[in-house]
């Protein structure tokens, strides 16, 4: 797209775009320019503090663009606050123009990394002028693009992101339309749909929306207990209501046996720890007051506790259910080693101040509903005959009636419905 046509391409979507109409200036323009970017028949619109990105060779400015060329333009006002002698410069990898109100004020191509592309100086009047910045990448390699500019009264700078701003109406439908997509994407994402949706192409459902990672289950029996797992298998919402899992297995007799393979299974997924040393009543009382100070200290009390102003972000019922003090402190040292996708972040603690803090937690006080610990009970040849109902083999719905054992028959049981079910998704 030369820049003739990319010119009267946003003129059609820019309403308003007459520069005499902008010249009483508002300072209840929205922030950032409106960028649209195009790769062949795709198109990304959205709203950027300033155009300015670096690239690397294979990267691309929106998800579902492939590698290769594509193109660029940012539609807004610029806030010129006095009149006088102004020019403008970039640092770019590519091909770039910038028209200021009626004028072209930058134009140039940059065929390195550290390419810099000057402009004339131009009279400028105090005014929110009409800013349009259109960007081609080459054809391969990286991509690179800054802005600077020199005023009447300040040196040569990058050009700060709080003067530029747009209309209302230069944000067309098709911004809207783009905020709803990325919305639905970060849901896709964090729902994990592209782990068992995903298309090899790059057009295809959820491209640009790769699952963000779901928890380690590698050792999710050093961390959860049957009975927890039990109940976060019925019903996850219950247990969290912030969670994006959906409850995976049916309802009724079928899904409570097939729930207590899974729970049993699952707490068989351990690593090798030592044996923890013994801890007295008298300790256990000192840690958990530790933990109570450091629960406000460090700032847990700000998602993590009920005021009278509003709930928790993000509740902690069941933490005493479902973890041992220990381990709760292995993951309040490292959260994202076991939850990658996980918006808890590592906060720098102590091997002390983390124990100290799972006492707290572990103590009852945000336990304000209890599990049910007793699970179901099958004979082994229903439990057979439910991994053959929910999609197991044959083969391992006849071990599983052959195992005398009942706690082996669950662990098969569990260990099949893991992968036909979609666990591992």
């Amino acid at each position: 797209m030369n820049w003739a046509k990319a010119t009267l391409f946003v003129l059609i979507l820019s309403v308003g775009w007459n520069a005499s109409e902008l010249v009483a200036q508002d300072d209840s323009l929205p922030a950032g320019v409106v960028a649209h970017y195009r790769s062949g028949e795709l198109q990304h619109v959205r709203i950027e503090p300033r155009p300015a990105f670096y690239l690397d060779a294979g990267q691309v400015p929106a998800p579902d663009f492939s590698p290769g060329k594509w193109s660029a333009h940012w539609v807004g006002v610029i806030d010129i606050l006095r009149p006088g002698r102004y020019r403008f410069e970039a640092v770019v990898r590519g091909t770039v123009r910038l028209r200021i109100g009626d004028r072209e004020v930058l134009a140039g191509k940059g065929s390195e990394l550290s390419s810099r592309v000057a402009g004339e100086w131009f009279q400028l009047k105090a005014a929110f002028l009409p800013f349009l910045l259109f960007y081609e990448s080459p054809e391969r390699g990286p991509a690179r693009l800054q802005l600077w500019w020199q005023g009447p009264d300040f040196p040569l700078e990058p050009i700060p992101s709080r003067w530029l701003r747009h209309r209302p109406e230069q944000a067309s439908e098709s911004l809207v339309r783009w905020q709803r997509i990325e919305r639905g994407r970060g849901i896709a994402r964090a729902l994990q749909c592209a782990a068992c949706h995903a298309s090899a192409s790059p057009r295809g459902l959820f491209s640009g929306a790769a699952p963000l990672g779901a928890p380690d289950l590698s050792q999710v029996g050093d961390r959860a207990s049957i009975a927890w797992l039990n109940a976060w298998l019925e019903d996850p919402h219950a247990i969290r209501p912030d969670t994006w899992m959906p409850a995976v297995l049916p309802r009724g007799r079928a899904g409570g046996v097939a729930r207590a393979a899974l729970a049993v299974f699952l707490s068989t997924l351990k690593g090798k720890p030592a044996k923890p040393p013994a801890t007295s009543e008298e300790e256990r009382k000192r840690l958990a007051e530790a933990g109570r100070k450091l629960f406000e200290v460090i700032g847990c009390a700000v998602c993590h506790a009920e005021t009278s102003d509003r709930p928790p972000v993000y509740r902690l019922t069941y933490l005493g259910a479902k973890f041992k003090p220990r381990a709760l402190a292995a993951f309040l040292r490292d959260p994202l080693q076991s939850r990658p996708s996980g918006r808890m972040p590592r906060v720098s603690i102590t091997a002390e101040e983390a124990l100290a803090l799972a006492h707290y937690l572990c103590g009852g006080e945000f336990d304000t509903a209890r599990l049910d610990s007793d699970l179901p009970q099958a004979s082994t040849a229903e439990l057979a005959d439910v991994v053959r109902r929910l999609g197991g083999s044959p083969e391992i719905a006849d071990e599983i009636r052959r195992v005398n054992d009942s706690r082996t028959a669950m662990v098969i049981a569990g260990r099949e419905l893991v992968q036909v079910v979609g666990c591992l998704a």
